[in-house]
Parts: C-alpha cells; structure tokens; sequence
C-alpha cells in the first residue's frame, strides 16, 4: 500500500441525552453502539463525560471525582464486549493506556485538526 492509499472507516456520532447513573448510560449507551454496528459504523463516538453526565455540579470536587471510571472498569469494557469490538479510542495521553491492554495502533488527525492525535485499539 503507498503512504497516498486512504483507508474508509464509518463513525456513529452518538449524540444522546445521559441517564441518571453510570449503570443506565452503560445500558443506554450499549443499545445504541448496536444501533450504529447494524448501520454499518466502524467506531461509536459518545458525548464527552457519558459516564456521569455532567452531573457536577452543585456537588463538591471530591464527590463527583469519585464517579471517576478507570479504562480497564466494567463501563468501559462493556461497550466493547457487549456491542462493538474492538474498541478504538482517541487520546494525546501517551504511556498510560498500554498498561490496561490498550495497544497504540496509529496517529490520526481530524480534518481541519492542527495536531495528531493517539488512536488505541483494545481487541
């Protein structure tokens, strides 16, 4: 393959609304990674904090940081057991998701993105 060959992949933009706990958006949100691999996408990207859903506010810094999810928790894992795999996500953190079996696959950018990002795979 030359460095010009372009790969075409379909990315499921979830925009959808939060549930009240972290186990209701797992379930929520596992239903539509479904929806998106039966329309054919490749990748489900969720809305920024999908975990918790901003829910932050008027609660002090400790309490919410609690709500805090690892990358190796039942969360995260489930997405990928339970709708879509592998699963990819994409990061500028280096030297962090290798060590919860998360392999480094390439750098992306975005059109119209100044920088590269770090894309993971998790198989």
């Amino acid at each position: 393959m030359n460095r010009n060959s372009r790969y075409k992949i379909k990315i499921a933009l979830l925009q959808i609304s939060p549930c009240k706990t972290a186990e209701e958006n797992l379930k929520k949100g596992i239903r539509y990674c479904k929806k998106a691999r039966e329309s054919g996408a490749d990748i489900a990207l969720f809305p920024e904090m999908w975990s918790n859903g901003y829910n932050i506010y008027g609660r002090s810094f400790r309490e919410w940081k609690r709500e805090a999810i690892s990358v190796d928790s039942d969360f995260v894992t489930g997405f990928g057991w339970k709708a879509i795999t592998p699963i990819y996500l994409l990061t500028d953190h280096t030297d962090f998701y290798e060590r919860y079996g998360w392999e480094f696959l390439c750098l992306v950018q975005g059109n119209d993105e100044p920088e590269m990002s770090r894309m993971y795979i998790h198989r």
